[in-house]
């Protein structure tokens, strides 16, 4: 679904989020750093494009199945046209910002424990 260079970039900040997670001595300013290249690898995800062939429509079609193109529809009827508007990409910036927070959290209480 995303370009390769994007997904790349956004495996790279999870690499190092981890690799700092794993590190008892990283420093504050280090974690910062990580989590920043981390929010802005997921904000750089591109969709990858498709060039589907398109078909073009005649003024005169009528829509399949109906003989009336003047034909309205009534509310909850579905004419097979309806455009997909799904998208996960909040979903997955949300969830990388859970681990982030997560990952802060449980540094900042190794130190604690620490000190």
């Amino acid at each position: 679904k995303y370009t390769e260079e994007s997904v790349a970039e956004l495996e790279k900040a999870i690499k190092e989020v981890k690799r700092l997670l794993a590190d008892d001595h990283a420093t504050l300013g280090e974690i910062n750093f990580a989590l920043a290249a981390l929010e802005s690898a997921i904000e750089g995800l591109e969709e990858k494009t498709i060039d589907l062939p398109t078909k073009p429509v005649k003024p005169n079609d009528k829509p399949s199945g109906s003989s009336d193109s003047n034909q309205t529809l009534k509310p909850g009827t579905d004419s097979g046209n309806t455009p997909n508007t799904g998208d996960n990409t909040n979903a997955l910036a949300w969830l990388m910002l859970c681990v982030c927070g997560s990952a802060i959290m449980i540094i900042s209480k190794k130190r604690s424990n620490q000190a």
